[in-house]
């Protein structure tokens, strides 16, 4: 399927939901299951998100403030702020409940107005540090009942299966600015307070730019077990698979991405350093014990591929059995693609995934971050265009 060239984000999900409405953009595991969601599907829940915000006086010069693991509904609600002119703001770095229990000590230099996170739980924890004009929007529902004191001076906390779906806000009759920033990170270093926004126009040519080197179309199937909340992933994966219009497959947890990647089998993963390199140490740990026939083989054939020379046929029948069994066992069997943003991968790690037939594609993540002037928190700031 050719690319569909234009610069906002937005109106890529508009052309996905009118060309392949019932392709399925997000398929999520929750409680064991997986659910799909269709490009119609995230477009409907976005425009009605979109509503609400409105009627909350949700404007551009707010951020949606993003707490939480990649999720549908993140999704949907993003989509809608985007919509609206506004912005994502994340801290640049792995989600995490700790991220919430000590968000107090983050020192946040932008105003958050409206936050979004993955449970009630960790909506109460917020709430105590903002004042009622602050709403926070938990995504799964709650198992117990919420405390609904309409006195409360707190952030107001609002379940998102609790926002009406009436009079969406039709994205096809906006317009939109390519030079609005899409996500904004912010993070600290040796005290200082740095920020970079990335503009709608820049990710969408960054993801140009690797769906042509790689070779990627509307037909993958891709797999992402950590948050959207490092500049790469954000990047790297959520702007490709807007603009290619393929499938995003998220697991349940970081403790099952092993066996739901192997229920996905997927053709693009995205990863860093630390996800590969527990990858590898996992490959090993399936090795066949030492001293045995089988071991030394492996070994053999390792040590002569990486030599350069041609192992011997016994040693060949015996690693790609291997080779089969450990590539399905980790739902690698299909995969095309393989992305490392950040640092790279030792030699040696990176050697061992070419032997097995995983050529990493490594992608530079060092960005131009800005530092924010601690007399004008309002201060202009670089839009990486």
């Amino acid at each position: 399927m050719a690319q569909h060239s234009t610069t906002h984000l937005i109106e890529h999900l508009l052309h996905h939901a009118k060309l392949n409405p019932q392709v399925i953009a997000i398929r999520h595991k929750s409680l064991g299951l997986w659910r799909e969601y269709s490009w119609s599907t995230l477009l409907n829940k976005s425009q009605y998100y979109a509503a609400f915000l409105h009627a909350q006086h949700f404007s551009r010069v707010d951020r949606l403030l993003i707490l939480s693991s990649p999720h549908p509904e993140q999704a949907a609600l993003s989509f809608a702020v985007q919509a609206l002119g506004a912005s994502i703001q994340f801290f640049h770095q792995d989600w995490s409940d700790d991220l919430v229990e000590n968000f107090h000590e983050k020192d946040s230099f932008l105003a958050a107005r409206f936050i979004v996170v993955d449970r009630l739980e960790h909506a109460e924890t917020l709430a105590p540090h903002f004042t009622k004009d602050t709403q926070i929007y938990y995504i799964e529902p709650a198992l117990k009942q919420q405390n609904d004191d309409k006195n409360q001076k707190n952030a107001r906390i609002i379940a998102l299966s609790d926002v009406p779906h009436e009079a969406p806000i039709i994205f096809e009759h906006l317009s939109f600015d390519d030079s609005y920033a899409a996500f904004i990170f912010e993070k600290k270093e040796h005290g200082v307070k740095l920020i970079l926004d990335l503009s709608h126009r820049y990710l969408i040519q960054e993801a140009q730019n690797i769906i042509n080197v790689n070779h990627i179309d509307h037909t993958e199937e891709a797999f992402i077990s950590r948050s959207f909340s490092s500049v790469g992933h954000i990047r790297y994966l959520w702007s490709t698979w807007l603009v290619a219009g393929f499938t995003l497959n998220i697991p349940e947890s970081l403790a099952t991405r092993d066996q739901d990647r192997q229920m996905i089998a997927p053709t693009l993963v995205l990863g860093t350093k630390l996800s590969y390199e527990r990858l590898y140490d996992h490959i090993l740990l399936k090795l066949p014990e030492k001293n045995t026939v089988f071991r030394q083989a492996l070994e053999r054939y390792i040590e002569q591929r990486q030599k350069g020379n041609l192992p011997t046929f016994s040693q060949k029948v015996i690693f790609k059995l291997f080779k089969h069994s450990i590539l399905a066992e980790l739902g690698l069997s299909q995969l095309k693609t393989a992305l490392i943003v950040g640092e790279a991968l030792s030699e040696k790690s990176q050697a061992f995934f070419q032997i097995l037939g995983i050529e990493l594609q490594f992608w530079d993540e060092r960005t131009r971050w800005t530092r924010l002037a601690e007399d004008n928190l309002a201060a202009q700031h670089y839009v990486f265009q």
